[in-house]
């Protein structure tokens, strides 16, 4: 399994499996989410974003798949960021480095 990100750069995804907890920093409720450890860090993106900073002193290391309400709009895919070295816990877990979310129009 692979995501390509908008520079082009296609990154590996492991699965380290879906877990029900705390992934949204919106609320406290609990959702299932699944966690994929990155093979790579996929350095600059478009406008020159990353996802955790420096890519080379703070490479993603992993990624958080999760479905977000959107107040009565069809659902949202929320992502979450982690630059930890241990797959992270819950969206409380250390380094996490963003949090974004995708709608389908």
């Amino acid at each position: 399994m692979a995501i390509t990100f908008g520079n082009g750069k296609k990154v590996g995804l492991t699965s380290m499996g879906a877990s029900w907890r705390q992934w949204d920093e919106t609320t406290d409720s609990k959702a299932t989410a699944e966690v994929f450890k990155l093979s790579s860090d996929p350095g600059a993106l478009r406008n020159g974003n990353t996802l955790c900073g420096d890519p080379k002193a703070e490479p993603a290391r992993y990624v958080v798949f999760l479905e977000r309400s959107s107040f009565g709009a069809s659902p949202l895919l929320g992502m979450a960021v982690f630059g930890s070295k241990d797959a992270p816990h819950d969206i409380n877990s250390p380094n996490l480095c963003g949090t974004f979310s995708y709608g389908a129009n």
